[in-house]
């Protein structure tokens, strides 16, 4: 016979210390044998004692055994919720993990027992109405109607529309409408998604999920989806969502992804976005390719950039690729006026390759990069740390020369670089318009050469 694995044992400890419903994990005896009376769940005094027991006992799946259920309710004229909630646990269904027992295991369950589900969803099983059943009954016997108590039902219901029935019965005498009544109903319920249904279904349709009260119910969630399916709801709700509570709301979640989520959400239902807010709303996420997500999501609310909010977004990512990458996404809205602009964008990257891919994002703009002048192209040379990039940055540019050299800004030109050998290919490049310096002029600005061969050089190729 095939041994057991260590990890299988010691998963199937951990589901047993969870309820988790595989073979075996009720040993006890049979209900009747434990409970000849139903009713002794409804008038025990020691719940815990009684619910340990009643963990361990065999349910009986029959019509029989959840009729006799029904009937010790119907038997009572009042409950109070504790007991109702310790009633319904004796309904023959598979048991239920909190959402972080699932978040934390399933995965491992499903690698090592073969995809068996031993998860189960909240509605599974056959007698999954009876809980709902007795939980509209006993609400309309319940002796301790509170917060708390409409919580611990809530909690227990197998549908929303029993969610809604319950709120029905009981909200308007659970819930005054003050943050710490919901916050008590929400600390009875363990499970995001039972949570977000008591919210969407009851609390926002009937006006009762804002403000404050809002940011209690998103806080109380567990997870990011959690927080954004509520989020979602909560803002659809709204006739104006403002900047601060946005921005509140994409920082209480944990991953980049959850916080995109939450501004796509917010995206939906606000007419503009601010530019200071844009850029605080980039800066939640972690990670370069997140910051990215969100500046595209936000653009479309974002009104034409001008260079510095382009500055101030672009300097958010941390990589020149991450840097280049947010330019690239910019561009549609991209509104620079002059060449500073655009110099203190190709600025942000680190090497001469990623300053030059800045600049030729730039370009892309075509009519609406910024014109440039003879002390701009300086400024663009200077930017290079070789003269390789130097002069690659003047090829880029040079279309968009627009003005003329004197012989001060033609020789500062050439002093950007290190090399003859540079200076030689910045005069080819540049040649008809030195050739329209005077000639004095021209043999001064050629001074900048080291070697007089180079000087040479450079005058014939001005000569042609």
């Amino acid at each position: 016979m095939r041994p057991f694995s260590p990890l299988l044992i010691s998963l199937t400890f951990l589901l047993l210390s969870y309820g988790v419903g595989i073979a075996g994990a009720r040993t006890g005896p049979d209900f009747a044998e434990a409970f000849p009376d139903p009713a002794m769940l409804i008038t025990t005094a020691d719940i815990e004692e009684t619910r340990k027991l009643l963990d361990t006992v065999q349910l009986p799946e029959t019509d029989a055994h959840h009729d006799a259920l029904l009937k010790a309710l119907d038997d009572v004229e009042a409950i109070d919720s504790e007991h109702l909630v310790l009633l319904t646990e004796a309904v023959a269904i598979p048991p239920r993990l909190t959402d972080g027992a699932i978040k934390s295991i399933k995965s491992i369950i499903k690698a090592v027992i073969n995809d068996r589900e031993i998860v189960y969803s909240r509605g599974k099983g056959e007698f999954s109405h009876v809980i709902d059943d007795l939980l509209l009954a006993g609400a309309e016997k319940l002796s301790d109607v509170g917060p708390q108590s409409f919580g611990r039902l809530v909690a227990v219901a197998q549908t929303p529309e029993t969610i809604v029935a319950l709120s029905d019965i009981l909200l308007e005498r659970s819930d005054s409408g003050s943050t710490s009544d919901l916050a008590a109903i929400l600390q009875e319920i363990p499970w995001d998604g039972t949570r977000t249904e008591l919210c969407v279904e009851v609390l926002i349709p009937r006006g009762r999920l804002k403000g404050e009260r809002a940011d209690i119910a998103i806080e109380s969630m567990s997870f990011d989806s959690g927080r954004t399916a509520l989020i979602g709801a909560f803002y659809q709700s709204l006739d104006d969502l403002d900047a601060e509570t946005l921005l509140r709301h994409v920082r209480l979640q944990s991953f980049d992804s959850g916080r995109t989520d939450v501004v796509e959400e917010g995206v939906v239902v606000m007419d503009r976005i601010a530019g200071s807010l844009a850029v605080a709303l980039v800066e939640t996420n972690s990670y370069d390719s997140g910051r990215e997500a969100i500046l595209k999501a936000l653009l479309p609310k974002l009104d034409r950039i001008a260079g510095s909010l382009a500055l101030a977004l672009v300097e958010t990512n941390s990589y020149d690729s991450g840097r280049l990458a947010m330019l690239k996404a910019l561009l549609p809205k991209l509104d620079l006026h002059n060449a500073d602009e655009m110099l203190a964008l190709v600025r942000t990257n680190s090497y001469d390759s990623g300053r030059l891919a800045m600049l030729k994002v730039g370009v892309a703009l075509e009519s609406n990069f910024p014109a440039v002048s003879a002390d701009d192209l300086v400024s663009y040379a200077q930017v290079g740390s070789f003269d390789s990039g130097r002069n690659e940055m003047l090829r880029v540019v040079a279309p968009h020369f627009k003005d003329g050299f004197t012989k001060q800004s033609a020789s500062r030109l050439l002093r950007a670089f290190s090399y003859d050998s540079s200076r030689l290919d910045a005069v080819e490049l540049f040649r008809e318009e030195l050739q329209k310096l005077s000639e004095q002029d021209r043999r001064d600005v050629l001074r900048q050469f080291s070697r007089a061969s180079s000087r040479e050089e450079a005058d014939e190729l001005l000569l042609r």
